[in-house]
Formats: C-alpha cells, structure tokens, sequence
C-alpha cells in the first residue's frame, strides 16, 4: 500500500524513477522489508514461528503465503522453500495425497511440545477432581463439534 503511494507521489512530480523512495514513511517501509527480508534469510525457521503464531497445524499453503510476503525473487523463495521442507523443525502429520484436494498438514517440534504440555496440564487438572465435568457433558461436547467438523473430519474418541 505504501509503495503504491510512492508511485502515485512519483508520477505527481513527473519523476518516472520508481526505485527512489519519496516520503520519510516510504523509506521506513522498504527499510522494515529489507529487515525482514534479511532476518528470514538469516534464519528461514522464522517463517514457520509466525506461521504457528496463527495456527497449531498448518498447510504448505500457510507457509508459502508468509514466504510471498517477504520475499519476491524466485530463486531465492525456492531456495528458502527447500530449507523450510527440510527442516528438522518441520513435522508431517498428513503426507500430501495424490488427489490435489488431499492437502498435506503440518506442525513443528515446537508447537507439539506446547499441545502436548497443555494436555498434560488438562489431564493433571481432571485427575485432581475438584472440577469435574460430567462424562455425558463432554460426550454432548465432542458429538455437537463432531456434527459442526464433519466435513474436515472429527475428533478422536479417545481419552
């Protein structure tokens, strides 16, 4: 959007070099890209901290996404891309299939440590007893989100 108003600005002042930044935002901007774009260069694992910033699980679209934001030069997102797939931070929970519309599902390391924590801490907490949620409850719970889910498949029974 910035860069935009920099074109706009630049053709106002009949000025037809587009590479020369105008305003003090402009070049604030294109600074912050290039930071950026030399930090996921540094280290492409970053891409995949702020893909799960958003999502527990993720698909190669999701990750592929963040890398278009940042980085717009062929050769080097593909090379980015190959790191990130090779990845020993990057976990496969779905392989892709061989029909298109079977995508594959992702996580990382770290994320599966932090569910696997949480539902340690949720089992420890039911083990305690002091607030305990009735069996059918929980059932209910899992049958309506079952029913709301159906198309993406369901949860796991069990417990």
């Amino acid at each position: 959007m910035v860069l935009e108003q920099e074109k706009r600005v630049q053709k106002l002042e009949g000025r037809e070099v587009l590479s020369s930044l105008v305003t003090d935002k402009g070049k604030a901007f294109h600074e912050a890209q290039l930071r950026n774009l030399y930090r996921i260069m540094r280290n492409p694992k970053t891409v995949l901290d702020i893909v799960t910033k958003h999502h527990a699980t993720f698909m190669w679209a999701d990750v592929q996404s963040v890398l278009h934001r940042y980085v717009d030069e062929a050769p080097l997102l593909e090379r980015l891309e190959d790191k990130l797939k090779n990845s020993k931070d990057l976990l496969v929970l779905r392989p892709e299939g061989v029909d298109p519309a079977d995508k594959g599902i992702y996580t990382t390391r770290r994320m599966l440590r932090s569910e696997k924590s949480l539902i340690e801490t949720a089992e420890g907490l039911g083990k305690m007893g002091s607030h305990g949620v009735d069996s059918r409850h929980t059932e209910n719970a899992i049958h309506q989100a079952n029913e709301d889910l159906k198309e993406h498949g369901d949860f796991s029974m069990s417990m």
